[in-house]
């Protein structure tokens, strides 16, 4: 075979090197290695860097902190006080070592010993007597029963011999002999006298151990942080730190959470800030340590109220959710308080989250439910529409009902056969009381009906009084421009057309009822601006511009009232703010909508002294003539416009009474998918700009509702309807908070703080005092400030008494009958209504507000349930005061020491110019014994700033005993005295008044 031919060319495998290739081809691969190990184990673990990093700093800060602490625990224990608890201590201690010496040794060298040689003899017994037992029970035959039964009465019947010791812990030994039964018996009773002993000596020790407890708690009340035992107790858990993830996992909903991985401090007893931890704001404390313990993260979690990714570790980014590929992005800090709203939807309330609640009281008395529907909000007019529905459905099942039975008895009288008639006459029968039922429950729901007739509000005033109420030319200039007129108005600003002011005047003007109006003399303007000022006007208004302005922004301000309003009309309003201009072509069943305006129970001379003082709250402005208005071609327009900017949302209008919401409904509107809200030509600006969110969306349309029609084609009617609020940038991050809450919530039923409890009440309760504006003038809630304490005139020393009282613990202090009777009718009187039915030296009055039945109900159960008292209230039967103990109580009474009288109300009109207190003859209907018993002991505590004089009385021998001289007769009485005066006031009569004011107690 012949030889191939050598080939013409080189072998690249024989003949090239492939080292090169290989070395690069590993060095990459060693970088690629390198680099994804450095990625797994760093990059994508920020959280080790940052958990070492904390370790550090946070030891640096706690060894920075220990001296500090210890140098405060020092001063303290070096105090003379805590100096003689602890030679009480030292001494208690000693004492009771020398008590317990003796029991100790019974117990560790008497009962313990004997005790384990009696038990090793008693079980080695009850082991021989387990096998017999165990054949008996499983055993079938009588005779096999018998045996066994004879072997296990042998066994107990046994004597074994014990050696055991003294149980008098002498030492001394002895040897018995007992059987089963004994052995058991004498295991017993040394258990027993072990258990004594053991009682005994913790009885012994307690005053020691009551003292140590004394002294830590003086400590830990003034101790101003950890101790320096507790800071090297948290120094030594950083030196075992283990870097590692932190996760929390609600395992019911299945959530998890790492967000501690980082926030290592979130938690941490020290109160950390970003500047104690080298300016990391992510090793700060959690704000809120309050908050922490009715939300424990453990039970919680943190990105439930916080939204983010809480799984997510790779990075802040991705842990803070704020990237296109999450839904529920972190809230901005000034939004925090927006994760409440998900479980807390049912409040308008909600403690220790302020923001959120002034954003749903901006949405609540700035209208926006006009427009919108937003579910709690307006509720009184979905459960009418309900109601009715409910009336309407039973009205025609009665109507069906009443014709079956008819034709059944019809039926049954032509029935040929007795029992088919019978059976027609009883369905006829069962019918008829069928609807006997239905006529009960119409009847309740009839009532329920009227209730919430009363309760349905709209938020604006009605626009059917206008011609009685407005000046005509005024109406257009209005319209226009409101901020212009009034700055802050709540009334929006609408981008109307002239066209569309005029057509909108001219239909309120010609569709408004015209009527007659009493005419009223002037009255005195100088007495009516004291009046205005100091009646309760400013509760709710305000007057003046500027920093001139004083009172409430609750209602208007009244500063250009003159150039609106008629005089007349003015009086009527004040006088009686529920009194309304007959309409002749309403249908005789309209029930006409009563306004939020309370009636202060003016005297007719009073009421003309504050309208003819407003009627000069005016400026020179000209207004144009406005003739247009009495065109019908004209109003024809207007109720186009006004439909189409839902006027009728906020307004009673005629025509319109029947028209719904024109708003997107924003219940959920938190949830809202983002391709939903219309950036319209911003949306690439805004993913540009880091805005294109939520918030984002819902910020720049409350800042400028016409934000997103910006370089739109558009013509005017197809433009954004929402007017202009002019909101401030507080009050549009707090109704942004309020929105961004509003979410379809994850989480079940159990999470969701929904309590079907008393504290049902409280939540009901929030909404009609914030709907009526209760905190206008009184203190709800320690804190706030009320319209009052901010006017100049109430700051005055000689005015603080004349600020409406606190009502931080209402529900303690009255009787929850007399709470309802005031709250219907608070001067407490059909005839005399002119005055404060408690407070009657206080110049702003309780107003009458227009409630349901229901309404007062549940104010009343609110203040009940703020205070933890139960319904109905059973009060205890007072003790009789014996003839001696009137005469001490009365002499105490009347006494220099504490001239009760001086400060409180008697009836007397020349004695009560001065007074700044109830009359006692109230007391005993108004008051609760056990609440005045603490009032009696230390007011302050209950209302810090009042003037009633606190350390009246002092605590001795176990009773308060009044702190200043006593009468005599006090000699040989050995009962509490401040509960001697609380019987005293509730057994208090007109008798006993006159008995006093005769003797001439010292009064005002």
């Amino acid at each position: 075979m012949a030889k191939a031919p050598p080939m013409d060319h080189d072998d690249p495998v024989q003949n090239k090197s492939l080292s090169v290739p290989l070395f690069v081809s590993t060095l990459v691969l060693m970088l690629t290695l390198v680099w994804a190990l450095y990625d797994e184990l760093y990059a994508m673990r920020p959280w080790k860097a940052t958990q070492q990093q904390f370790v550090e700093l946070y030891q640096s800060y706690l060894q920075q902190l220990r001296p500090k602490q210890a140098a405060i625990e020092q001063e303290i224990k070096s105090s003379v006080e805590y100096q003689e608890l602890n030679q009480k201590v030292e001494s208690a201690e000693v004492d009771a070592a020398a008590m317990t010496v003796d029991i100790e040794k019974r117990i560790n060298r008497g009962v313990n010993p004997r005790m384990v040689a009696v038990r090793s003899a008693f079980q080695a017994l009850r082991g021989e007597i387990g096998e017999p037992t165990y054949k008996l029970e499983t055993a079938t035959s009588a005779g096999k029963k018998a045996s066994l039964e004879s072997d296990i009465a042998s066994i107990k019947a046994r004597v074994v011999s014990v050696e055991v010791v003294s149980d008098d812990g002498s030492g001394n030994t002895e040897t018995l002999q007992m059987d089963f039964a004994q052995l058991e018996a004498e295991f017993e009773r040394l258990r027993n006298l072990r258990a004594e002993l053991q009682a005994e000596r913790v009885s012994l020790l307690g005053p020691a151990q009551q003292l140590r407890a004394k002294r830590s708690d003086y400590l830990k009340e003034r101790m101003n942080g950890l101790t320096a035992q507790q800071v090297d107790g948290l120094i030594g858990k950083m030196d075992d730190f283990v870097v590692d993830i932190r996760q929390i996992h609600l395992r019911d909903i299945d959530w998890v959470d790492r967000c501690e991985s980082c926030h290592l401090g979130a938690r941490e007893p020290v109160a950390l800030t970003a500047a104690s931890m080298g300016g990391h704001e992510v090793f700060s404390g959690h704000p809120s340590r309050d908050l922490l313990k009715i939300h424990d993260p453990e039970q919680f979690g943190c990105s439930s109220c916080h939204n983010g990714n809480g799984r997510a570790t790779s990075s802040m980014v991705k842990g803070h959710g704020r990237h296109k590929y999450w839904l529920w992005p972190l809230y901005h800090k000034e939004n925090v308080t927006a994760g409440c709203q998900q479980c807390h939807s049912k409040e308008v309330v909600t403690p220790m989250a302020e923001t959120l609640n002034e954003g749903r009281e901006l949405f609540l008395n700035r209208g926006c439910w006009g427009c919108h529907r937003f579910e709690g909000f307006d509720i009184e007019s979905d459960e009418l529409t309900e109601v009715r529905r409910e009336i309407s459905i039973l009205a025609a099942e009665t109507t069906s009902n009443i014709k079956e039975s008819e034709q059944s008895i019809i039926m049954g009288d032509e029935a040929d056969e007795d029992d088919v008639a019978q059976n027609l006459y009883d369905r006829a029968e069962e019918l008829t009381l069928r609807n006997s039922r239905i006529d009960a429950q119409i009847a309740t729901l009839k009532q329920k009906e009227r209730n919430l007739g009363v309760e349905v509000k709209k938020f604006g005033p009605s626009l059917r009084e206008m011609r009685v109420k407005l000046r005509k030319e005024w109406v257009p200039v209005w319209l226009s421009n409101p901020h212009d007129f009034r700055p802050g108005s709540k009334m929006p600003v609408f981008r109307l057309l002239d066209e569309e002011v005029k057509s909108i005047s001219a239909y309120l003007w010609q569709n408004a009822i015209d009527g007659d109006l009493r005419s009223h003399p002037l009255g005195n303007a100088a007495r009516g601006k004291e009046l205005f000022e100091t009646r309760g006007c400013l509760g709710c208004h305000s007057i003046g511009e500027g920093e001139d302005r004083m009172g409430g922004t609750f209602a208007a301000n009244l500063t250009r009232i003159g150039e609106k309003t008629n005089y007349n009309y003015l009086v009527r309003w004040i006088h009686d703010p529920s009194e309304l201009t007959p309409d002749p072509d309403a249908p005789e069943d309209e029930v006409r909508l009563r306004p939020i305006m309370p009636n202060l129970r003016l005297s007719v001379a009073e009421t003309r002294d504050i309208a003819t003082y407003l009627m000069l709250q005016k400026t020179d402005t000209e207004y144009a003539e406005a003739d247009y208005m009495d065109d019908p071609a004209t109003a024809a327009k207007g109720l186009a416009s006004l439909r189409h900017y839902g006027c009728a949302g906020c307004h009673e209008i005629a025509g319109l009474e029947t028209e719904g919401r024109i708003g997107t409904e924003l219940t959920l509107e938190g949830s809202k998918p983002l391709d939903r809200l219309d950036f319209a030509l911003f949306t690439h600006n805004a993913k540009r700009g880091g805005w294109y969110n939520h918030k984002g969306f819902f910020e720049r349309k409350l800042e400028d509702p016409a934000f997103f029609d910006e370089g739109k084609v558009k013509n005017h009617l197809e433009k954004l309807r929402m007017p202009n609020f002019n909101l401030s940038e507080g009050q549009v991050t707090a109704l942004t908070t309020f929105l961004l809450g509003a979410v379809d919530t994850q989480f079940p039923k159990h999470y969701r703080y929904e309590p079907e409890d008393d504290r049902s009440f409280v939540q009901e309760g929030w909404w009609i005092i914030k709907r009526y504006n209760c905190n206008g003038c009184h203190q709800i809630r320690p804190g706030d400030e009320t319209s009052f304490m901010a006017i100049d005139r109430y700051k005055d020393p000689d005015w603080v008494e004349q600020l409406p009282p606190q009502l931080y613990t209402e529900g303690a202090r009255v009787q929850p009958d007399w709470l309802l009777e005031f709250l219907s009718n608070p001067a407490l009187s059909s005839k005399n209504i002119h005055r404060n039915g408690v407070r009657g030296y206080l110049q702003a009055r309780m107003p009458t507000f227009y409630f349901s039945d229901r309404q007062v109900g549940k104010v009343m159960r609110f203040f009940m349930a703020r205070s933890s008292q139960p319904l109905p209230y059973l009060p205890e039967e007072s003790q009789p005061l014996s003839n001696k103990e009137r005469l001490m109580s009365r002499r105490l009474f009347s006494g220099r020491a504490a001239p009760c009288l001086k400060c409180h109300m008697t009836g007397d009109p020349l004695r009560d110019r001065n007074a700044s207190a109830p009359n006692f003859l109230i007391a005993s209907k108004r008051l609760k014994p056990e609440w005045t018993y603490r009032w009696m002991i230390e007011p302050a505590n209950i209302a810090p700033g009042t003037a009633m004089p606190s350390e009246l009385f002092r605590y001795e021998d176990h009773r308060w005993i009044f702190n200043g001289p006593l009468p005599a007769a006090f000699q040989d009485y050995e009962e509490d005295h401040a509960q001697l005066m609380v019987r005293y006031m509730f057994q208090f009569t007109a008798g006993e008044l006159r008995s006093l004011l005769a003797s001439g107690v010292p009064g005002g």
